[in-house]
């Protein structure tokens, strides 16, 4: 059973939630906004929030909460309410930093960079000619060290998917939806469809598989 002053933090932190969804709705539909945004408003049906609107909802919150909150909340999150609950939980635990993907810091070594190149596979290239063992991602979960990928990986994955996708007819300028969770799968794909010359569309994946039928309708 909820306290007094559980109830008081539960208001204390939808108000603001709620004018953060309403602002960020207002910029993605150039003002049309549904009339009634409530604390039980669906993410999705009722407000619209897609998956890359949700990346956005993610960063906001946490900037303005100052709260890191594990990547598979807002794949669970069905409503503002599920977010208070997630906040209330960040609040009182102070959670582990948010699963975040970095560059392998390289200390007492002269960094260059690739000035000349146009495109993110220039780039790829660039660091594959220079330094193809070094770190390039760092991924990390909730729980533990995700691995890692140096240059060279990220190059022969995406090929070996770029090639895939040539075999099943994917041609340059078709748009590929990537619907998967921060993974080396997920780099590999993105890298892929670029080396294929087609275009990248980040789909964030549902968390629950009996609603991946409605979500890839949706999008």
């Amino acid at each position: 059973m909820n306290t007094a002053e559980d109830l008081k933090q539960d208001v204390d932190l939808s108000t603001p939630l709620l004018e953060l969804i309403r602002s960020l709705l207002e910029e993605i539909r150039a003002g049309k906004i549904p009339k009634n945004i409530t604390i039980d408003s669906a993410l999705d049906k009722d407000l619209g929030l897609d998956s890359l609107a949700r990346i956005e909802l993610l960063a906001r919150i946490e900037k303005h909460f100052g709260v890191t909150l594990p990547e598979k909340v807002y794949a669970k999150a069905e409503t503002p309410r599920d977010l208070v609950r997630e906040l209330v939980k960040a609040s009182s635990s102070k959670l582990a930093e948010h699963p975040i993907i970095t560059s392998s810091p390289v200390t007492g070594e002269k960094l260059e960079v690739p000035a000349q190149a146009q495109t993110l596979i220039d780039v790829l290239d660039w660091h594959v000619q220079e330094h193809a063992n070094r770190t390039h991602i760092q991924l990390h979960t909730d729980d533990a060290d995700g691995g890692s990928i140096n240059y060279q990986n990220l190059l022969d994955g995406s090929k070996s998917l770029a090639a895939g996708l040539q075999r099943v007819g994917v041609e340059p300028g078709d748009s590929v939806a990537i619907m998967l969770p921060t993974s080396e799968d997920y780099f590999y794909a993105f890298y892929g469809i670029l080396l294929a010359g087609a275009v990248p569309v980040p789909i964030y994946p549902p968390f629950r598989p009996s609603q991946l039928e409605d979500h890839l309708r949706r999008h």
